[in-house]
């Protein structure tokens, strides 16, 4: 058995335990895709503190909508689309906050 079959069935595995309510499957998932996405959208934003609370955010709503997610490939991409819906969120906010503070000067 090679590596990618084994990748695969750990990736089914902890799927089922993610799906039925099991924080091991979603541990799992964390720590496979947390440091990527991390990395990702802290150079995005341009800020770690920021980048790091989007992202476990993202996670707090897979888990909240487990229920819905179909395979891990919909656990990938709703971690990705939430997490750049979350930054493109950040910039707009942070420029209207800029923009009001130089009203304030």
């Amino acid at each position: 058995m090679n590596f990618t079959s084994c990748k695969i069935k750990d990736e089914h595995r902890n799927f089922l335990k993610f799906s039925q309510g099991d924080e091991k499957g979603l541990e799992y998932f964390y720590n496979r895709l947390y440091p990527s996405l991390f990395y990702k959208r802290s150079r995005y934003i341009k800020d770690d503190t920021n980048a790091a609370s989007i992202v476990s955010e993202a996670f707090l709503r897979l888990w909240l909508i487990r229920n819905s997610i179909t395979d891990p490939n919909h656990i990938e991409t709703f971690l990705s689309d939430t997490t750049i819906e979350a930054c493109k969120s950040y910039y707009r906010t942070s420029s209207h906050n800029f923009q009001r503070n130089m009203l304030r000067l």
